[in-house]
């Protein structure tokens, strides 16, 4: 692997070199913190010094460090045995004889006589002299923390002595850390005249490296996670890219991201080895402060790993001048992929024994329960009392500031260590309560072993009361029978107040939704009569079970919408907006409203409701409200705003919520049929029939898989499979009781199949029914698409009544859409029968949905305006204000003439010109005399003219 950003350090040592060439011996120290890159560099230096050069090398070790003159030997014995004999009785002429029996050569002078280090230091540098004054000689240690006490005073000794000589030494070490610190070592690099001390590596280094490894289309954001994890830390940087290369996965920043990255165990292994050489406080500390994470204070160190106060600091500055630790305020690993090293390199029993006094240490100090939590998680040996009650303050802790995933996990921990039923009962309680918050099923599942195990009614009414009320109808029969049992129980105590009446409230507003108990009209109507619909309910249970009556009474037809309204706005004043109405019988109150046309309150109460979802990080209560955000946009009319929504709802569910991906995917279905856009519906019914298995997809069966299947075989011409899609879908929500039009359109579907097939007789049918029943619902957008169903399958003049009738109705509604859709039948009802009146209904339709961007529809509009444009030779496309600019432009004039003109400002003629040119299809000015239908000669109002 190249030497990058280096060229500094690499001249440096040139320079020395040269200066040796001259007879300037000198010493220049390489140190750094671990892993800086003093090895690779020493390495490239024997490519890269002057010619002529005599370069020996050699590095300390820390196994040979008892091996006395071992880096003497290793420096000069490759040149020795390479050496003829002649050349030896030079080397060691003179004064080097007596370095000739240290350096096992035999001479012609006879084997020296051995001496003391005062004699042999001399002898040694003696020997160097002759050695470079053949020719200048490059001395290159490494890794000199660890080099024999023997040879480093010798080179001590010698770094003094290199005036004169032709001798340029290097040597390299840490800057910190037991052995860098012993006296030899720093006697050596106290006698360097210069000091190199190399930099981490930069990102275009990091970039060029990784290229070097996997070709020059590495994804940017590969490098850019590299270099943070390394923080350009050579050994660390290259050690990441090895191990990727090695694991033969794609260098992606998903590699480095997962839990159990290969190269932190690769760089483990050679980290702990390090650390190990260093001194086992230092090891012990540094594994101290990996384990105690945000709390790694010098004191809270030291009384972990059991060091006094003054020893821990020590440690804590070896780390620090390492470059492996901040030692700060609060102690934390420099790069991500050392403290990862770190902690692999960890046995499982050291990691779980320190965890454990972590936590305990911790709890003695009085931190938070959370910051002790993390620590007894990790621990898989059973706790004690203390940490039991630990776990549960943190649990609860967790769940007020919304992190229901992490009390989650606390409550998880604790069950490993429960083996009392009722105790595990009551946790499993708590546990579906944090679940409920991102995973339904889970919490479904958790809630259905607890109750069995709660031996007391009103525990089990409790844990019943905690489950969303249509997820009741989802457990098991026999847990269903025992939620019946204690709401019975309860009530046979006598009559209930407070506490045990909300209860009780709750609880029957859940069997009541999973159809438990009756939903005939004198049931539902009966119990609606005994609450206090005067005020929306005195409390909150009795709102929610007053939300559940409402809506059984709503798609059963048994109350009308004005009833429905009045009652349901008086339940939303007095209920505050809050994200947990999603796990209770409110959640039924917004479609509820909507279909009685009183949702004018709904929209900002669920936006409140949204708000409070996300700051509590309730990935359900996100979900759920948008899905009935979707329904008041549709309520509205709005199918871009609703789409828009629902697709926000999938993209949450998909990444955190999958169960809940078969309910956002249902909201949209009308999004697609509305518009009749193919392609949307293709696109969910795909989606929806692989969830369609069991009993996940049984439930959104009806509601959207029919009738998608039927839009698509009517779309590709097939409609008596369409038909049959379209009936099944009818009678199966008559057998569920859900008889109100309101809540699926599938009436007009027929009707309009029926028509297509040639069978006006059996779509009259249809289409008085459907009128028969959203007259007896009455709420105004209803009854107005009824009328205009029922208009469209009569003949003549009467058909028109309807349709005037049907506008007349929705005209009050606040429903764009439906009117919209109502003015284009009538306009094209009246083109057809050569009525003048269809021109204003036409411009009317159109720049109603114009201005509320259902473009589907003023596309449909443009069309028959088009064709009284050519009937009547005036063009209708445009409104009135639009022709004006339109005709002074195609003249020529410009749009600061055109506002004079026409006395309004020029961002008025922009804007009515950017129409003109997408509803003609025109790019500007130069199409606009051609595209425009030329005016009528006659006099009177364009407007007025035969269709």
């Amino acid at each position: 692997m190249r030497l990058c950003e280096r060229d500094g350090e690499i001249a440096a040592i040139r320079a020395a070199v040269r200066a040796a060439h001259d007879g300037h011996g000198s010493l220049t120290a390489v140190v750094g913190p671990l892993g800086i890159g003093r090895t690779a560099l020493l390495r490239s230096l024997a490519d890269q010094t002057v010619a002529d050069t005599r370069v020996v090398l050699a590095s300390g070790a820390l196994l040979e460090r008892e091996f006395a003159h071992g880096v003497t030997r290793q420096l000069f014995e490759p040149a020795l045995w390479s050496a003829d004999p002649e050349c030896r009785s030079r080397w060691f002429a003179g004064a080097a004889a007596p370095a000739a029996l240290l350096l096992d050569v035999d001479v012609d002078a006879g084997p020296p006589e051995p001496g003391p280090p005062a004699t042999l230091w001399p002898a040694l540098r003696a020997f160097v002299a002759n050695l470079a004054a053949e020719r200048p000689l490059l001395v290159v240690v490494d890794d000199l923390q660890w080099v024999d006490t023997e040879s480093l005073r010798w080179l001590g000794y010698l770094s003094r002595r290199l005036a004169g000589v032709p001798v340029a030494v290097v040597a390299a070490a840490w800057d910190a850390g037991g052995w860098s610190e012993r006296p030899d070592v720093q006697d050596v690099l106290a006698a360097a005249t210069r000091t190199l001390r190399p930099r981490p590596l930069g990102l275009d280094a990091t970039r060029t490296l990784a290229r070097d490894r996997f070709g020059p289309s590495v994804e940017e954001e590969f490098v850019s996670r590299v270099h943070a994890d390394s923080g350009g830390n050579p050994m660390f940087l290259t050690g990441i890219l090895d191990a990727v290369a090695s694991s033969g996965a794609p260098p992606t920043a998903d590699q480095l991201t997962a839990e159990d990255s290969a190269w932190s165990g690769l760089l483990g292994d050679r980290l702990t080895t390090w650390l190990d050489a260093v001194v086992a406080p230092v090891r012990d500390v540094g594994r101290a402060v990996l384990v105690l994470g945000e709390d790694a204070t010098p004191d809270l160190v030291a009384d972990l790993v059991g060091l006094d106060q003054l020893s821990c600091d020590r440690a804590l500055r070896v780390l620090g001048q390492l470059g492996l630790v901040h030692v700060h305020g609060t102690c934390s690993f420099r790069h991500p992929c050392a403290s990862a090293a770190v902690d692999r390199a960890m046995g499982v029993a050291e990691r779980e024994r320190l965890r454990q006094a972590a936590a305990l240490l911790l709890h003695q100090r009085g931190r938070p329960p959370e910051r002790v939590a993390e620590h007894l998680l990790a621990v898989t040996t059973p706790h004690q009392a203390w940490a039991t009650r630990v776990l549960r303050e943190a649990a609860d802790t967790a769940l007020r500031r919304g992190a229901p995933r992490t009390a989650a996990d606390y409550l998880r921990r604790l069950l490993l260590d429960v083996d009392d039923g009722v105790v595990r009962g009551r946790l499993l309680v708590d546990l579906a309560l944090a679940e409920r918050e991102f995973d339904r099923a889970a919490a479904r599942r958790h809630l259905t072993q607890a109750v069995p195990l709660l031996p007391h009614p009103r525990e089990r009414a409790t844990a019943a009361a905690r489950l969303a009320p249509e997820l009741l109808d989802e457990v098991t029969p026999a847990v269903r029978e025992l939620v019946c049992r204690a709401e019975a129980d309860l009530r046979a105590a006598g009559p209930l107040s407070g506490h045990d009446l909300e209860l009780a409230l709750r609880v029957e507003c859940r069997v009541r939704r999973a159809g438990l108990a009756p939903d005939t009209e004198d049931s539902v109507l009966g119990r609606l009569l005994d609450l206090d619909l005067a005020s929306g309910g005195r409390g909150p249970a009795e709102r929610e079970l007053v939300s559940v009556l409402l809506h059984q009474a709503t798609v059963g037809l048994l109350l009308t919408a004005d009833a429905v309204g009045r009652i349901g706005r008086s339940v939303l004043a007095g209920e505050p907006a809050a994200a947990a109405h999603v796990h209770t019988g409110l959640v039924l109150l917004p479609p509820t409203l909507v279909a009685a046309e009183a949702a004018e309150d709904v929209g900002p109460w669920l936006d409140i409701a949204l708000d409070q979802a996300r700051r509590q990080n309730s990935v359900v209560a996100r979900v759920l409200v948008t899905v009935s955000l979707v329904s008041v946009r549709l309520g509205a009319g709005d199918v871009a705003g609703a789409r828009s929504s629902g697709m926000d709802a999938v993209a949450l569910a998909e990444s955190e919520w999958p169960d809940g991906l078969p309910l956002c995917l249902t909201a949209l279905v009308p999004t697609a049929l509305l518009p009749r856009d193919a392609r949307m519906a293709r696109w969910l019914l795909d989606r929806l029939e692989r969830h369609a298995t069991g009993s996940e997809g049984a439930a959104y069966h009806h509601d959207a898989l029919l009738p998608l299947r039927g839009f698509l075989r009517s779309h590709a011409g097939d409609l008596p499979g369409a038909l049959q899609h379209v009936q099944e879908c009818g009678q199966l929500l008559d057998r569920a009781g859900r008889r109100n039009p309101a809540f699926s359109p599938w009436r007009h579907w027929a009707t309009s199949l029926h028509l297509r097939m040639g069978d006006p007789v059996a779509a009259r049918a249809v289409a008085a029914e459907e009128y028969d029943l959203a007259a007896r619902w009455g709420a105004p957008a209803t009854l107005g698409a009824a009328l205009r169903l029922l208009g469209t399958v009569t003949d003549g003049r009467k058909g028109i009544e309807l349709l005037r009738e049907s506008r007349r109705v929705l005209a009050g509604s606040g429903n764009h859409l439906e009117l919209g859709r109502t003015l284009a039948e009538l306009g094209r009802a009246l083109l057809r029968a050569g009525d003048p009146a269809a021109e204003p209904v036409l411009r009317e339709g159109h720049d109603l949905t114009a201005d509320h961007g259902i473009d589907w529809l003023t596309d449909r509009f443009r069309s028959d305006l088009a064709a009284c444009s050519r009937a009547s030779g005036v063009n209708l496309v445009l409104t009135r204000a639009e022709l004006r600019v339109a005709a002074l432009a195609a003249e020529g004039r410009t749009n600061k003439e055109i506002a004079d003109t026409l006395t309004v400002s020029v961002r008025a003629v922009e804007k009515h010109l950017t129409r003109v040119y997408r509803k003609l299809a025109v790019d500007g000015r130069a199409g606009l005399a051609a595209a425009l239908v030329p005016v009528s000669t006659g006099p009177g109002d364009p407007s007025g003219q035969a269709c």
